[in-house]
């Protein structure tokens, strides 16, 4: 099996990329990688305006071979949604209360598909992912290396009059979680094998102890189980509904969160192992109010995500929905809603197609789902983590090269090997 890992290396190498790989696809992808991150206004010099600013002018810059691409085939189920939820996003935001960043999600909705989608179709999966796997690798090196060497405070700044957060230069430690899970998935696709898998899971967890953020310890458990449940019970766990029910049920249960949390195991779990308060750090002062407030404006919403937090404040004094599903049927209301879940279903049609290799990136979207439970995370890196478990499990597909990239001389059959193995 080393052999293998040994043929993707050669077959996705610098060489490979300065003599494979057009200067233009090679800077859109760099483009959508940075646009993904919240960088720190602490740090950076810049307002959260400016920073909003930078990644929209990103994002748009990904947006500009667009056109052509989209016209240039018949459209699948899944295009046309994302289409549709990303033009959803983007007018409802021009008249939000800060339409940049509600315009930012919509374009970063429709990037993070289509992007992704234009390299394979021209160069194959297995560039995509090499590329991803790099960056991913510099972003949460840097990111974890300075939560290590500040004891896990990071930069403190005041986000708002309202909360108080570190920010580990991409992010707060929300999104410091969420990039060590999502780097932990591309790692497996790397590295597919358990004694490799666990002691870098053993490490990200860490890092997220030194953060103090509990969902992120959560989420990488339940990558690592997903994982292992992957290589026995695949038939389970990779179908298109399960990540749309999982996030519905997630919703369902914050409703009923309050009633589940006097449970005598929740309540150790909880405050036992992982340090949070008896009421979930204030949120099960927010869930009972959701659906009431929610009914406001049923069908299109707030208009955004920041509307959103408006009422919440204005109405119970909480920030946000501290929920992912209800905070896009907040934001952009029940159609909002049925079009993000169909996004996610047809994104996972054919999940069960994914090889063991592929688990780490589904296990990802499968542990964000869950997670949602606890916090606003069905957003950038989410989306970018669907689109990737689409083109994955699309190997073979007309459009989509079958060998998916041409072989530098001297990798053919070390890399023939691997898909043998692994496919």
């Amino acid at each position: 099996m080393m052999g293998s890992h040994n043929g993707a290396r050669c077959g996705m190498g610098l060489k490979y990329w300065l003599t494979s790989v057009g200067l233009s696809d090679l800077l859109l992808l760099i483009a959508l990688t940075f646009s993904l991150f919240n960088y720190g206004t602490v740090w950076s010099g810049l307002s959260g305006g400016q920073l909003i600013a930078l990644r929209l002018v990103l994002s748009l810059i990904c947006i500009l071979p667009l056109p052509f691409f989209i016209l240039s085939h018949e459209l699948s189920k899944l295009e046309i949604v994302v289409l549709a939820y990303s033009l959803l996003l983007i007018i409802q935001g021009i008249f939000a209360q800060n339409p940049g960043n509600a315009v930012l999600q919509g374009t970063i909705v429709l990037t993070a598909f289509f992007i992704p989608l234009r390299f394979v179709d021209k160069y194959g999966v297995r560039p995509l992912l090499a590329f991803l796997f790099w960056v991913f690798l510099l972003v949460t090196m840097i990111m974890d290396i300075f939560a290590i060497k500040t004891g896990g405070r990071g930069v403190l700044t005041q986000e708002s009059v309202y909360v108080w957060s570190s920010n580990y230069l991409f992010g707060s430690k929300f999104m410091f979680s969420y990039i060590n899970m999502l780097f932990f998935g591309l790692f497996i696709y790397r590295f597919s094998f358990l004694p490799a898998v666990v002691p870098m899971a053993a490490f990200c967890i860490y890092c997220c102890s030194l953060a103090a953020c509990s969902t992120g310890v959560v989420g990488l458990l339940l990558m690592l189980l997903i994982y292992i449940c992957f290589r026995t019970v695949k038939v389970f766990i990779a179908n298109k509904w399960a990540v749309a029910v999982c996030i519905v049920v997630m919703a369902f249960i914050s409703i009923a969160a309050a009633g589940l949390m006097q449970l005598p195991a929740v309540q150790a779990f909880t405050v036992g192992v992982l340090g949070e308060s008896s009421d979930f750090s204030g949120r099960l002062e927010i869930y009972p109010h959701l659906l009431k407030l929610w009914l406001g404006s049923p069908v299109i919403g707030f208009g955004s995500s920041n509307d959103a937090n408006s009422i919440m404040l204005s109405s119970i004094g909480a920030p946000n929905t501290q929920e992912g599903f209800f905070q896009i049927l907040f934001a952009n209301g029940l159609v909002g809603g049925i079009l993000f879940l169909a996004i996610c279903i047809f994104a996972t049609s054919e999940s069960s197609n994914l090889s063991k290799r592929d688990s780490g990136i589904y296990a990802f979207v499968l542990a964000m789902a869950i997670c949602s439970l606890v916090e606003i995370n069905l957003t950038a890196l989410f989306f970018l983590g669907l689109s990737l478990v689409n083109v994955m499990s699309r190997k073979g597909e007309q459009g989509f090269p079958a060998l998916e990239a041409p072989l530098p001389s001297g990798c053919d059959g070390l890399l023939q090997k691997e898909i043998t193995d692994v496919y």
